[in-house]
């Protein structure tokens, strides 16, 4: 109830007693990943989302992220091998498509982050980030037009996006 209330730091708190009490209770410990997460503290995330992956492989959630984790902690071979199984276990899990796109485009792969961006927008057509990704590939490939046309399409999407309006 606390986590449904946004309440992170006293949900933390309870998952934190539910392992203590159960070190084998899955969901617990992928809430505490996420929640470390949302509090950008991700070296802490680290432990209880490997731990149910080792629980449970076939978790999507917990891969995407520990991806986001190790994302954030700048280990971009390690995110990249989560993201992946991510789609291996769940193909239309659009956000770990576009984390994909995002990790090739920071390691200049502008081809390989089209495809993935492309594919996050294929099961999620109104994703502003993933548009911006996709012109910011697109413009590194000198493909101006189809620049132009991702980050117009990431202005529509969401009016706020900043960067989309820096792309173009």
């Amino acid at each position: 109830a606390l986590y449904n209330a946004k309440k992170y730091r006293e949900a933390l708190d309870l998952y934190l007693k539910a392992v203590e009490i159960n070190p084998s209770m899955s969901s617990a410990l992928y809430r505490i990943g996420w929640i470390y997460n949302d509090l950008e503290d991700y070296e802490s995330a680290l432990d209880p989302l490997q731990r149910v992956i080792t629980i449970q492989p076939n978790y999507a959630a917990a891969h995407f992220e520990l991806g986001y984790a190790n994302k954030k902690l700048e280990r971009y071979a390690q995110a990249l091998t989560s993201f992946q199984q991510t789609v291996r276990l769940k193909p239309d899990y659009a956000s770990a498509h576009y984390e994909i796109g995002w990790i090739n485009n920071e390691q200049k792969n502008y081809t390989a982050a089209i495809n993935n961006l492309n594919s996050a927008l294929s099961y999620r057509s109104d994703y502003a980030e993933a548009q911006n990704e996709l012109g910011y590939a697109y413009r590194h490939l000198n493909r101006n037009a189809e620049a132009i046309q991702a980050y117009q399409a990431a202005t529509r999407l969401n009016p706020q996006m900043g960067l989309a309006y820096l792309g173009l």
